[in-house]
């Protein structure tokens, strides 16, 4: 008999789906267009098969899966911690400067980077 710390023989976990779901973009956004494979060897210490499941949300993340992640993203390790378990960061960034919003577009993968210049680029545009 269940006493409530299981659903349908799966342990609860610390981590929500929904908080599962946004570090699946996060890893997907830092992937940007390489495959698993060269992604898991520029990480170094997570497996392609790791990553891939983290990207469809079907596992939860260890503390160390997520301190290398966090080198990999614009997220450090609590942030990540927080993302997964689907509660805000104790200490929201603020963004009070270019420098301050360089810092973090440095880390985004190409795709994103280029994504993010279209975007101010457009916004500059509209004034």
């Amino acid at each position: 008999m269940c006493n409530g710390c299981c659903v349908l023989n799966k342990p609860m976990s610390a981590y929500s789906q929904s908080g599962l779901d946004k570090l699946a973009g996060i890893i997907k956004n830092a992937r940007g267009s390489k495959s698993l494979r060269a992604f898991a060897e520029e990480v170094d210490g997570i497996s392609h098969s790791t990553i891939g499941r983290l990207e469809n949300a079907e596992s939860d993340p260890s503390d160390e899966v997520l301190m290398i992640l966090a080198e990999h993203t614009p997220y450090s390790y609590e942030e990540l911690k927080a993302i997964a378990q689907g509660r805000q960061p104790k200490d929201a960034r603020i963004y009070a400067s270019a420098e301050d919003v360089f810092s973090v577009a440095r880390k985004l993968s190409e795709i994103e980077r280029r994504r993010l210049m279209h975007m101010l680029l457009d916004y500059v545009d509209e004034d």
